[in-house]
């Protein structure tokens, strides 16, 4: 029963004293929102110390086998939940890319093809990657999070645990990534570099975490991770693929009818 020094906490229905509900962590607001309240509640979710973005970030480059063991064995209120973690960059990372148009400097080879050469199809497939660039990326965690399932058999892990550390992963990799996409803004002519020091970075973050978890011999799990990469690859291309037939197939099928 609720007394004058309790609170029905708003989210569970717990009652108990002070500030922040101790089933569910809620915390206490009792005034309408302001604007203030929403930068607020944003920096210290994001700058916390103890379990922060950043503060989860540091120790992933520093220590990432203390972070996934502690996160696997069920301590995740220290750190930043792994989709959340993955999806804050990977919007980042979209809006890097629109700012300094490097999917389109990627795309010189293409783009020196007269328009007559490439079919409409095509250029909606360019046009379409330009616009989902970060729904695309985090499509293929969980196909290397099954790649890697397979190559890293010893760690005797679930494939749920594999997509975690993939969220980690490639979450790192890819802000990490963002480093030279900024430092070849400036830079005219080098463009067709990041694509390759793009795949360099993401590599050698999933070599180092998984060498970390692993601990085998660091030339084994290097090989294991690049084939288990660019596998991850190839089995998000023969999805795209077998989608986009069956797409296909459907589309002719109803203009059959």
């Amino acid at each position: 029963m609720e007394t004058p020094n309790t609170v029905t906490c708003k989210n569970c229905g717990n009652i108990f004293t002070g500030n922040f509900c101790n089933i569910c962590g809620q915390k206490v607001i009792n005034s309408r929102f302001l604007f203030k309240q929403i930068l607020i509640d944003f920096f210290e979710a994001t700058f916390n110390l103890d379990k922060g973005f950043f503060f989860t970030l540091i120790l992933l480059l520093t220590n990432p086998k203390k972070v996934i063991n502690e996160y696997l064995s069920g301590r995740t209120k220290r750190y930043f939940n792994p989709i959340k973690y993955l999806i804050i960059i990977a919007g980042l990372s979209a809006l890097i890319v629109i700012a300094t148009k490097s999917f389109d400097k990627n795309l010189d080879v293409v783009n020196s093809i007269s328009s007559d050469e490439i079919s409409s199809v095509g250029l909606k497939i360019i046009n379409f990657m330009k616009s989902y660039i970060n729904i695309i990326m985090l499509m293929l965690v969980p196909f290397f999070a099954f790649s890697f399932k397979l190559f890293f058999l010893r760690t005797k892990l679930n494939y749920t645990e594999h997509l975690i550390i993939n969220c980690y992963a490639f979450g790192t990799g890819t802000l990490i990534i963002n480093i030279p996409s900024l430092i070849f803004t400036f830079i005219n002519g080098y463009s067709h570099l990041q694509t390759v020091i793009g795949f360099i970075i993401q590599i050698t973050v999933y070599a180092y975490f998984y060498h970390k978890l692993a601990n085998r011999k660091l030339i084994i799990d290097i090989l294991a991770a690049i084939t288990a990469f660019f596998l991850g690859m190839i089995f998000m291309t023969l999805a795209y693929i077998l989608l986009m037939q069956l797409i296909i197939l459907i589309l002719v099928n109803l203009s059959l009818l």
